[in-house]
């Protein structure tokens, strides 16, 4: 998306996740929001944060234009059922030819995401499989070297189901795949939307649990233990 500030007119490319609603408060239709480069925080917040929020609730996917306080902008917004959804804001106007230029870019990122969840997602539960880990584990570490007064940190868990192999042998794979699938679901409802969240291989998982102390942690390790 560097491409675009090549444009005279364009002043500002933003790209943001947004991870899903608030697990604190199911009532509630608030996004919870990450932009790029990698922010761990739960309640991040910058100068397009309440803009970005009502697209997510409001808009509509692919290129579109709004106004918010007389400045224009462009957004690319793409939504698959599915978190994360993904959003870049343009803080500027274009004319119909460099208009043409961001509906072909959107194309690529639409294209790109595509290839992302053919790739790097767990095709079975849909968490993010064994490939990511390693770029994921660079991210959070490039998150810490950047911001050295932080005094959170992440907390790596490993989990596993036990006698899995048993369920296999007398259930079927077909019914082993539907616990598979259920325990990755309640990783979701259960870790925060600012955790990554891996299946690491076969029965195995794996969640980076970030911006938190050790109290906090096993706190929210404790409360996935009894919800399984």
């Amino acid at each position: 998306m560097n491409t675009l500030l090549e444009i005279d007119t364009i002043e500002k490319v933003s790209s943001y996740e947004i991870l899903g609603r608030n697990y604190r408060d199911e009532r509630t239709p608030e996004p919870l929001i990450r932009k790029f480069p990698l922010s761990l925080a739960e309640d991040f917040k910058d100068e397009f944060t309440d803009i970005v929020r009502d697209i997510s609730l409001h808009g509509e996917t692919g290129v579109s234009f709004l106004t918010c306080d007389r400045q224009e902008y462009i957004y690319i917004y793409v939504n698959r059922g599915e978190p994360p959804e993904k959003l870049v804001l343009i803080k500027g106007v274009v004319d119909e030819y460099n208009l043409e230029v961001v509906r072909g870019l959107a194309k690529i990122y639409d294209h790109q995401i595509r290839l992302f969840d053919t790739k790097e997602r767990d095709i079975l539960t849909r968490l993010n499989n064994r490939q990511t880990l390693s770029s994921t584990f660079e991210q959070v570490l490039d998150f810490y070297r950047n911001n050295a007064n932080n005094e959170l940190n992440s907390y790596i868990a490993l989990l596993d189901i036990d006698h899995f192999k048993t369920i296999n042998d007398k259930f079927g794979h077909l019914y082993g795949d539907e616990v598979l699938i259920h325990f990755a679901n309640i990783m979701r409802t259960t870790f925060r939307h600012s955790d990554f969240l891996f299946r690491y291989g076969g029965e195995e998982f794996l969640v980076i649990i970030n911006q938190t102390d050790e109290n906090g942690a096993l706190a929210v390790l404790e409360r996935f233990r009894l919800a399984v």
